[in-house]
């Protein structure tokens, strides 16, 4: 799902005020977000699978550039310290225990957590495409939930108010004629009205 606000917010003319600020990190840094024109944004559920991480991280490192949605990561227990596993060659943003949510992006992408919409079952961040700041947010809908989290609201208002970019890759855990399915279910209607509400693009690849 994404959404495209056409207001006119230039990102790319901000300074960096902080003391002693390093102007070699500043280039890397623009020089980084320049070359991204596109998000090349994947998702996937990888059913806490060890293999199926290890196959994810294999396929992506054959990608030169990315950000991977992920959920139902392989994680470890909780007395292990719950952190996720088997992610190897790029950067993890996920900032809770036993996460089922979390984003991957390739090295050379410059990303930002966006810590107030970051839960359990949601990883989000922020990074610049086409000097547009754009929110990357992957989202795990439990099914066993029949509602979608208000703080998915709250990210698509806040984007559409302040003129940000926005991808949500999501594991919606139900059946809608939007993706191919048959028949919708209660589920599938619920996530086809967040859609059609707030003018949000359906798509299957980005």
């Amino acid at each position: 799902m994404t959404h495209n606000n056409t207001a006119n917010r230039d990102n790319t003319g901000t300074k960096d005020r902080s003391p002693g600020h390093n102007n070699q990190t500043q280039k890397k840094r623009k020089k980084q977000t320049n070359r991204l024109k596109e998000c090349p944004a994947y998702q996937i559920n990888l059913q806490h699978g060890k293999a199926a991480s290890a196959e994810l991280m294999i396929r992506l490192s054959a990608v030169k550039q990315y950000v991977a949605c992920i959920t139902e990561p392989w994680v470890a227990t909780e007395a292990e310290g719950g952190h996720i596993r088997g992610i190897t060659g790029g950067k993890l943003h996920s900032f809770h225990m036993r996460a089922r949510a979390a984003l991957i992006a390739s090295p050379d992408i410059d990303m930002w957590p966006t810590h107030e919409f970051t839960t359990k079952d949601m990883a989000t961040a922020c990074l610049r495409i086409n000097g547009k700041l754009t929110y990357v947010s992957s989202v795990y809908m439990d099914g066993r939930v029949l509602r979608i989290d208000e703080r998915v609201q709250r990210l698509i208002s806040t984007c559409k108010t302040k003129g940000i970019g926005l991808i949500i890759c999501s594991d919606t855990n139900a059946h809608s004629t939007l993706w191919g399915c048959s028949t919708s279910d209660e589920r599938g209607h619920m996530v086809e009205d967040l859609i059609s509400t707030n003018q949000l693009q359906d798509r299957k690849s980005v």
